[in-house]
């Protein structure tokens, strides 16, 4: 028997969130809400293209990022995957918000994002924050 909560991902089972003084939450002021702040990200962004996902971003003048999913029918095909790759972004996104800066984000799926496994997709979403941090700094 398992001492771990059950169907907690690996990468959250060994982190220590309580060494920290970040505030981890991702409440309804860190998400993009509706077709007015997605078009302003989606009209001039910086963008970051990578082989599974794309992210687009424009600095938002708030002391914190917002967050909006674009995960298409195209690329994951059922409810259940493109739920399960949105929870797997925002909880990346809740973990990681301290590092990004002030920007609105949209996040596009693309063909094959349903190959990867949690820690994989994990991975690669957390690769990609450092890299839009640095890309938008610019």
């Amino acid at each position: 028997m398992h001492d771990e909560p059950r169907g907690a991902p690996d990468y959250l089972l060994d982190q220590n969130l309580s060494e920290t003084n970040q505030n981890f939450t991702f409440t309804k002021a860190h998400r993009l809400l509706d077709k007015k702040q997605f078009n302003r990200v989606f009209q001039n962004p910086d963008k970051l293209i990578c082989t599974k996902l794309v992210l687009l971003a424009v600095k938002n003048g708030l002391d914190h990022p917002r967050l909006g999913l674009a995960i298409s029918k195209k690329n994951a095909k059922h409810a259940v995957t493109r739920n399960w790759v949105k929870r797997v972004v925002r909880e990346s996104f809740r973990l990681n918000q301290h590092l990004i800066g002030s920007l609105d984000i949209v996040i596009l799926s693309r063909f094959g994002i349903v190959e990867l496994d949690s820690s994989q997709l994990k991975e690669l979403i957390d690769k990609q924050w450092a890299k839009l941090t640095r890309l938008c700094a610019s």
